[in-house]
């Protein structure tokens, strides 16, 4: 099994995202989690991680992301680590 995390909207003017750092994270989103989806050769498990970093607003809450404005600090590490673990827990991953 493979778990896929997907990864979260950037704060709005993010320092390396520029005006617009979602475009590419929006564009892109469907064809990854369809390839997921269609794995055949073992079972991929996508995690989309947008919605636990999202401000209201579509953007990435800016006290989850590091000072680059890209990487997650330590509480953005610990929301991805939570919501890959939630499917770990759901779907007996890593398990006997």
């Amino acid at each position: 099994a493979m778990i896929y995390f997907f990864y979260p909207h950037l704060p709005a003017l993010s320092l390396l995202g520029g005006s617009d750092p979602n475009t590419m994270v929006d564009y892109a989103l469907p064809f990854v989690k369809e390839q997921c989806e269609n794995q055949t050769a073992f079972d991929c498990h996508f995690v989309d991680l947008r919605p636990g970093f999202d401000d209201g607003f579509g953007n990435g809450r800016p006290d989850l992301i590091g000072l680059d404005g890209v990487h997650p600090n330590d509480a953005g590490s610990q929301i991805m680590a939570e919501a890959v673990w939630a499917v770990m827990e759901a779907e007996c991953l890593g398990s006997e």
